[in-house]
């Protein structure tokens, strides 16, 4: 299988049908793709709603957990992606869509080379109703150094080759509530070398006011509560892949 869709899934009934609907309105058969639904302890409906989806497509696995957090639930993904030898993986939060019809023959064909470490596609950002948005364009093709500059971006946007974070071990950092999809994809791009941007649409974030993201917070005790143990997991996370390379 050459890419799986990882959703992590908590109380998001109110979307996640039409989150799952956005995966399933691409241009390739089901049998091509995989999504990976990790229900993180829900208390809605969302379970009824993923085992409805996976009782009528044959490409949707519902993985039930009780409740550990998106970084526990996205790296339980992960697993499951490097056991069943999947070659890339992608990321989508249950409250946020795929544009329609993004995953083509073309870009298949692209996933089938053995030259790029991970794929990048334009990204929006949108209102809650996803009825306007605002366009976010990608550049740098093939640096993946510049990448890491790139604080903007948004981690969905972006395949990633999972041979890279089998062998260095590069997962979601666990007890990070903000900022942890950041430091992931600063230290995978750290590490890549080779990056495709593709020229077409991809994800659209949805900007929820229910997110923690735009939670009521004093900056100051925000950075020290939260920005900051992010990126000094980062910094050890680096210094740990550069030990273990360093000792083989």
């Amino acid at each position: 299988m050459l890419i799986s869709f990882i959703v992590p899934v908590y109380n998001t009934e109110l979307y996640l049908e039409e989150c799952l609907n956005s995966l399933l309105n691409q241009d390739i058969s089901y049998d091509e793709y995989e999504i990976i639904c990790i229900n993180d302890g829900s208390k809605d409906s969302s379970l009824d709603i993923l085992n409805k989806y996976a009782l009528t497509h044959s490409n949707i696995y519902v993985i039930d957990q009780q409740n550990s957090g998106v970084s526990v639930a996205r790296n339980r993904g992960i697993e499951y992606c490097i056991e069943r030898g999947i070659r890339y993986i992608a990321f989508l939060d249950a409250d946020d869509v795929w544009a329609g019809r993004c995953y083509t023959q073309d870009i298949k064909e692209q996933l089938n080379s053995e030259r790029w470490d991970a794929f990048h596609f334009i990204w929006y950002t949108a209102n809650e109703r996803i009825s306007r948005g605002k366009k976010h364009d990608i550049e740098h093709h093939g640096d993946c150094s510049a990448e890491t500059e790139k604080f903007g971006s948004h981690f969905g946007s972006y395949f990633y080759r999972t041979e890279i974070l089998d062998k260095y071990r590069i997962r979601f950092p666990i007890g990070i509530r903000v900022q942890e999809d950041c430091v992931f994809r600063y230290v995978f791009f750290t590490i890549a070398r080779t990056l495709n941007c593709i020229g077409k649409p991809q994800y659209i974030y949805r900007s929820n006011s229910a997110s923690v993201l735009h939670a009521e917070h004093d900056s100051c005790d925000w950075y020290l509560n939260h920005i900051l143990p992010a990126w000094e997991w980062a910094k050890k996370e680096l210094y740990r892949i550069s030990q273990s390379c360093s000792n083989v």
